[in-house]
C-alpha cells in the first residue's frame, strides 16, 4: 500500500464531486501496466481550506497493485477475474481511507466507483494489446 499526498487547487464544488487522477499518477500507472500489474488508486479529499483566496483540497490516495501476469486477457474468464480483482482492491483501498481519514459521512461507494473506473482504463489497454497479438 502506498499513501500519496498531493495538494491540488479546487473550488468547493469540485471538491464535492469526482476528482481526476493527476497526470503523474496516470504516467506511473502506464509504466506499471507494462510491468505486469494494474494500479488501483482510491482518491479521497481529506479537507478543504482557503489559501490566498483560493480553495485548496488536500487529496490523499491509497494505491494497490493488481497482478495481471498470471492472466490470459484474451480469455473471457480471465478478463472477468481481472475485473473482480480490480473491484476488490478498490473496495479495500477505499475502506482503508475511511479508517485512516474518518469523516462524518464516508462515501465508500463513490470512492470505489472512481478507483474501478481509473483502473479499468488500464485494464482495457492491456486487453486490447492482448487481443491485437492474436
Amino acid at each position: 500500500m502506498n499513501i500519496n499526498r498531493a495538494i491540488v487547487a479546487a473550488c468547493f464544488a469540485a471538491a464535492a464531486g469526482s476528482l481526476p487522477v493527476p497526470t503523474a499518477a496516470r504516467a506511473d500507472a502506464a509504466a506499471e501496466t507494462a510491468a505486469g500489474w494494474i494500479t488501483v488508486t482510491a482518491p479521497h479529499v481529506d479537507h478543504t481550506v482557503v489559501r490566498k483566496g483560493k480553495a485548496v483540497a488536500e487529496v490523499v490516495a491509497i494505491t494497490h497493485r493488481v497482478e495481471v501476469a498470471d492472466l490470459d486477457l484474451t480469455m473471457y474468464a480471465d478478463v472477468k477475474e481481472l475485473e473482480t480483482r480490480i473491484a476488490e482492491q478498490a473496495r479495500v483501498a477505499c475502506e482503508q481511507l475511511a479508517v485512516l481519514y474518518p469523516t462524518d459521512n464516508p462515501d465508500i461507494p463513490r470512492c470505489t466507483r472512481e478507483a474501478v473506473a481509473n483502473a479499468t482504463e488500464q485494464a482495457q489497454r492491456l486487453i486490447d494489446a492482448a487481443n491485437a497479438k492474436r
